[in-house]
């Protein structure tokens, strides 16, 4: 019966990869949820313009050739400037305001790129209209930077003073230098009216609205695969908000077929997969470009990022050494190469590559906390403090809930193992404070560590927040039968079997009804797990042992074959050999396959757990060698208490048996549980 198991799968997600963002087109469109905003910076020294007077910048990043306006070029990969946008900027600016220029072109660098005026306005009240129209959204995306120019553009004067500019994107946000990224407008339509009230034709707008990229030269080689990979990638963004992403497929595969060269659109097409958690679409895609002989860094990245390193930790480094030959400052390959490293037991290989990671990156909290987490399993917690330290400075300077509420968790585990429990438990509370959804995750830390009690709080918080997610009921039933409150645990996992079966209720409440002596009740949870999970190798082994006591001996070696088929180890083999060797019934004894079983069972533990040794005993005694079964009955005595316990006196009564030359079977002393 073991919980701790079950709860690791029940809180365990499918794969523990930190996944970043990934270049999918040529101006670095992503898709990645709102919010993320943890991308490590890195700068391209190969990167040049096109032209002398060009605003576009060419070079190679994840192993392909992009091509990307300047301004976009400093924003993903240049240091970070301005501030995040605020309303407040805006109505600081406005009352200074006497007159706007509406100019026909886009922003570069934060300088109007025409100087022809279509709009000029100075009237107060247009004026203060134009302002209420440029309302910004409060929770600013800190990624934000359409890959276009944008335009039109609005110069802002105070009599002949020129005192800011600012470039409209699409109608729906605006950029100004004073700001990082782009600022998404609360109304769009409403500026769109504005300049239409200024005397802008609409088609007029939607030209400027809808140009794209605005660029000084001519267009690049292949500019009409960019565009439509471009508008695929701008697409895909705003529908992945929506959850929509999926139906971007079938144009993505078109392009494929039509540049079937690029390996960007295999990229795109694989993120898209990412997304919906389609491994194996996502692996085969990249699998499709690498047979094309398109082998890029991104490419053999994103196939790593397909691999669970906890499963394939070989997978991962392969791959994810493969995109770093093609491209050796690749830091998201870099860290993943690090984790995989980290799970495959080859810690030097993986502090060295978080160390090169964080060289390159030195303000991602990710590596930081990674390599704490390897630090703290080493016993190195002086260390392991001063990294985690580093990442929630960092990551506290942005605004991802779930990744700070991880660190603090992490940093309370590292503290509990310095002795220093009161600022362990203030870390954990601080931890479900900043997002109490990881309360599951702090039941379980508090599990491992034997705090019972506080993890039943844990658990028991996350009722609340989640009353029909089956979760949070199982979890505090798991604890609550290791408090041996059994009645407890019954009501809990009623509850969660009615909100959804298949989530282990049925197995952990049969659990319940065994201490209780219940077994009718447990055998039928059983069989409806079984239903369920027909693999569950506990759940298998349990009810084995009922339908023993039933004398269901055909139904119980059955079981105990499909646990050891499932899961070939000593226990399962110990389990199978005491079947073999001691039923009643002749046909299904086979005393030489039991003796193999039993054995390598002993082995495999080192000849150290006394019961296993006392199946071995039985299992020779069934194949007649009573001098052997004896011997090993005997040591198993020696190995046990002196004092008069029933579990003494069963194994003496056994030796009596096997001195007589007689084998054990089932029905003449109780059998081991």
């Amino acid at each position: 019966m073991r919980w701790i198991n079950w709860l690791v799968r029940l809180f365990k997600k499918p794969t523990p990869i930190v996944r970043e963002k990934l270049v999918a087109t040529s101006t670095t469109q992503t898709i990645a949820p709102a919010g993320a905003i943890d991308l490590p910076r890195q700068k391209l020294d190969q990167a040049r313009a096109m032209g002398d007077n060009s605003p576009l910048m060419v070079f190679e990043h994840n192993g392909s050739m992009m091509v990307m306006d300047r301004d976009a070029y400093d924003f993903s990969f240049g240091p970070v400037v301005g501030s995040q946008p605020r309303q407040q900027d805006i109505d600081e600016l406005f009352p200074q305001v006497t007159r706007v220029c509406v100019l026909d072109g886009s922003l570069y660098q934060g300088k109007p790129m025409s100087s022809l005026v279509i709009a000029d306005v100075s009237d107060p009240s247009a004026i203060a209209e134009l302002q209420q129209s440029l309302r910004i959204e409060k929770e600013a995306d800190s990624n934000k930077h359409c890959h276009c120019l944008g335009g039109p553009t609005l110069e802002l004067y105070h009599d002949k003073h020129l005192i800011a500019v600012i470039g409209l994107q699409h109608g729906k946000a605006i950029r100004w230098k004073r700001w990082h990224p782009d600022a998404d407008l609360v109304d769009g339509d409403q500026l769109t009216r504005w300049l239409q009230n200024q005397g802008i034709a609409s088609d007029k707008l939607k030209t400027l609205y809808e140009r794209g990229n605005n660029h000084l030269l001519g267009d690049p080689p292949d500019m009409e695969f960019w565009k439509a990979l471009n508008q695929l990638g701008e697409r895909t963004r705003v529908l992945f908000q929506l959850g929509q992403q999926a139906s971007m497929l079938p144009k993505v595969s078109e392009l494929i077929a039509q540049y079937p060269h690029r390996p960007e659109p295999y990229s795109l097409r694989a993120d898209i997969y990412d997304t919906l958690q389609q491994f194996e679409q996502m692996s085969a895609d990249c699998q499709a470009a690498i047979d094309r002989g398109l082998r890029t860094a991104a490419i053999f990245f994103m196939r790593a990022r397909c691999s669970n390193p906890h499963h394939d930790s070989d997978g991962v480094i392969a791959d994810t050494s493969h995109a770093l030959l093609y491209q050796p400052d690749y830091v998201d390959a870099l860290n993943m190469r690090a984790l995989a490293y980290s799970l495959s037991n080859q810690p030097d290989e993986a502090l060295k590559d978080w160390e090169s990671t964080i060289q390159k990156a030195p303000d991602w909290f990710t590596p930081y906390q990674l390599r704490a987490q390897l630090l703290h399993q080493q016993g190195k917690l002086d260390l392991a403090m001063k990294d985690i330290n580093r990442a929630l400075h960092l990551v506290e300077m942005q605004s991802i809930p779930e990744a700070t509420a991880n660190i603090y968790l992490l940093r309370g585990d590292i503290r509990w193992d310095l002795f220093q429990e009161e600022q362990a438990l203030e870390d954990f509370k601080q931890a479900q404070s900043i997002f109490p959804a990881i309360a599951g995750k702090l039941g379980e830390l508090l599990l491992r560590r034997g705090d019972r009690p506080r993890a039943l709080e844990a658990f028991s918080s996350m009722i609340p927040l989640a009353p029909q997610d089956a979760r949070g009921y199982a979890a505090c039933a798991t604890v609550h039968i290791m408090l041996e409150q059994y009645e407890q645990a019954i009501e809990k996992l009623t509850k969660a079997i009615h909100l959804q079966p298949d989530v282990f209720a049925y197995s952990l409440r049969a659990q319940a009804y065994q201490y209780l002596k219940r077994d009718e009740e447990a055998l039928a949870d059983y069989n409806q797990h079984l239903a369920i999970h027909p693999n569950d190798v506990n759940a298998l082994v349990n009810r084995s042992s009922l339908t023993i006591k039933r004398g269901e001996y055909l139904r119980s070696l059955k079981d105990r074959e499909d646990a050891h088929l499932q899961a070939p180890q000593p226990m399962t083999a110990n389990l199978l050999a005491w079947a073999l060797a001691t039923t009643p019934i002749p046909e299904l004894r086979d005393g030489t396959r039991a003796v193999g079983l039993a054995e390598q069972a002993c082995i495999a533990t080192e000849w150290k757990l006394d019961y296993m040794i006392d199946t071995l005993a039985a299992a020779y005694a069934e194949a007649g060698q009573f001098e052997e079964a004896k011997r090993y009955q005997q040591q198993v005595l020696d190995m046990m208490t002196k004092e008069p316990t029933e579990s003494r006196r069963d194994r003496q009564a056994r030796l009596k048996l096997y001195q007589n030359g007689q084998p054990y079977r089932l029905d003449q002393v109780n059998p081991p549980s």
